[in-house]
């Protein structure tokens, strides 16, 4: 929120404070001094905007973006916001991201956790091991057949 004040403020010194220069700068020095001024007040702001527009997320994190405001409320009964609701957003932040959105830790927080792999094993039943007790039930039924 400091990076939106620092923003306005150079704004405003970029657009009013070249007019209220001293009379004693007269011609190409006056000129010269409200371009340096607006131009150093427009650079400020720029920084500041740019201070709360870069998103990085680490290679081996996840971000998951909370939208904050400007948004309808999140409809009950659901935990992830779909449509730009305000709330957790179904769209995450890939690992080793780098990007630049204007103001969007502004509007947002980003929570950044590890990332977690899972695997997916496929067991087969002929290939599955049977315990020691389901070796035993089975022979045991199978000596009651015989009998």
């Amino acid at each position: 929120m400091f990076s939106i004040f620092v923003f306005l403020a150079m704004l405003a010194v970029g657009i009013f404070v070249p007019s209220r220069l001293p009379p004693q700068l007269q011609g190409s020095r006056r000129t010269l001094a409200m371009v340096a001024m607006r131009t150093a007040a427009f650079f400020g702001a720029f920084l500041a905007m740019l201070a709360t527009s870069i998103v990085r997320v680490g290679p081996q994190e996840v971000g998951i973006v909370q939208k904050l405001y400007l948004g309808p409320a999140i409809p009950a009964g659901h935990i992830i916001a779909t449509k730009g609701e305000t709330g957790y957003q179904a769209e995450i932040i890939p690992p080793g991201a780098f990007q630049i959105k204007p103001f969007f830790n502004v509007l947002n927080t980003v929570h950044t956790v590890p990332v977690v792999v899972v695997l997916l094993l496929r067991a087969h039943r002929h290939q599955r091991r049977r315990s020691a007790r389901e070796r035993r039930g089975h022979g045991a039924r199978m000596a009651r057949r015989r009998l």
